[in-house]
């Protein structure tokens, strides 16, 4: 095998909790995160010499910055047989918007490789290589739904939530995941926190409960210097989902609904304040998996 096409999903965060700081500055989270049906298709193929990324998109950089690009270079430096890799990606996840866009494709490189050079590596192979090219790496190698904790590296999958409608929005603005962690303060650390109660809700198929228990910590710091992340959601509170809330960093918003009709409102409603508004449905696969599933 000499090439592969992979989908690259991407992810809402249904609960972000910081929970502690490293002294290097990484912060400690206890996440849920889960896969949606809009991706990148990624085109991974053996190369001769050297590492090319091309995409049409004009918002995502072909060169050293792009993950994608990390994650074949990591991988030609654990394995020699690796001489050169080409990267195809088919953009179609917005960037910069706390979707793990960027993260889910350095994931497909690196399952990519792993089976055109049919490298065989465990799930924790795997995990400790993506946590050097990203922190969201290592949910986007595992996919479908997961509680994931530290600071990305335990990823234990759960049962995410089934054929659940999602309304996805991202506003006309671009957010530096860094500088959003940066202006979190400690002291906003939720304290009446039970990690292990949201999961259940979770996995119980229980909307209602935890609609009223999840939590992203960073909400309230992008919604705080971005009234475009505040007009958003209250457009989305407006359309009467069954729970809405940024995802990640932001400035994402999303919306769960129970049926197609309210969700096909939803959507609607929003795209006419956002371009960047998709209609789908959660995925859940707990193999894991980006080969052409």
């Amino acid at each position: 095998m000499d090439e592969i096409s992979l989908k690259a999903r991407a992810k809402i965060n249904i609960n972000l909790d910081i929970v502690g700081r490293r002294k290097d500055g990484y912060h400690f989270l206890n996440m849920i995160m889960q896969q949606i049906d809009l991706f990148d298709d990624v085109f991974v193929k053996k190369a001769s010499r050297g590492i090319s990324v091309s995409t049409a998109s004009k918002y995502v950089r072909d060169d050293k910055t792009n993950i994608a690009y990390k994650a074949a270079y990591e991988m030609m430096q654990l394995f020699d047989d690796i001489k050169g890799v080409a990267i195809e990606i088919d953009k179609k996840i917005p960037v910069a918007a706390g979707l793990a866009g960027g993260s889910a494709d350095g994931a497909a490189v690196i399952l990519g490789l792993n089976k055109i050079y049919n490298l065989k590596l465990s799930e924790s192979e795997l995990i400790d290589i993506g946590l050097k090219v990203g922190a969201d790496v290592p949910f986007c190698l595992i996919g479908g739904c997961a509680a994931v904790s530290g600071i990305g590296e335990i990823v234990k999958p759960i049962k995410g939530l089934t054929d659940k409608w999602v309304v996805i929005s991202k506003p006309p603005i671009g957010v530096s995941t860094k500088e959003v962690y940066s202006l979190f303060k400690l002291e906003n650390i939720r304290r009446d926190f039970d990690f292990g109660e949201i999961i259940e809700a979770v996995e119980s198929q229980n909307v209602k409960k935890f609609s009223s228990i999840m939590n992203n910590s960073l909400e309230s710091v992008t919604a705080g210097k971005y009234k475009e992340v505040r007009e958003l959601k209250r457009k989305f509170e407006d359309s009467s989902p069954n729970f809405c809330m940024m995802s990640g960093s932001g400035p994402t918003v999303f919306g769960i609904y129970d049926d197609y009709e309210n969700a096909k409102k939803g959507y609607t409603s929003i795209k006419k304040y956002a371009k960047d508004t998709y209609l789908v449905k959660t995925y859940n696969n707990l193999n894991g998996g980006y080969y052409g599933e």
